[in-house]
């Protein structure tokens, strides 16, 4: 799912045209993303500065020729960054705490008997 995402990002920023301002900025950031692929998803990092849409594209008319081929590509990149940057589940946050020495096992603290402990509710201990 990724390497297509990855290859449909690449194709639509490589349909800009050369002049354009917005293909070196969105082809550094597809080699950057191409070179944390191979990296575990918690293992990443933050997801990579987007280029501003609103300075590329919203700022061109509706009838501008680079409008439609810029919105495509920054479309494309917004999907893959999406795809490779979810949000981690609960379990892998928990496994990259221990990875990362944040909590360890000896760190968890052990839930303390209360004095009322085994008593029933009908049970009161002073």
């Amino acid at each position: 799912m990724a390497s297509d995402l990855m290859q449909r990002a690449v194709e639509s920023c490589e349909a800009l045209e050369l002049n354009d301002p917005l293909r070196p900025k969105l082809l550094e950031l597809l080699g950057d993303v191409r070179s944390r692929m191979t990296e575990t998803r918690a293992d990443r990092g933050r997801r990579p500065p987007v280029p501003d849409k609103r300075q590329y594209v919203n700022q061109l008319g509706a009838s501008h020729p680079r409008r439609p081929a810029r919105m495509a590509a920054c479309d494309a990149v917004d999907q893959l960054l999406d795809h490779m940057w979810r949000p981690l589940s609960s379990t892998e946050r928990a496994r990259k705490r221990r990875r990362t020495g944040v909590i360890g096992p000896l760190n968890v603290r052990k839930r303390r008997k209360s004095k009322n402990w085994g008593a029933g509710p009908e049970t009161v201990v002073h």
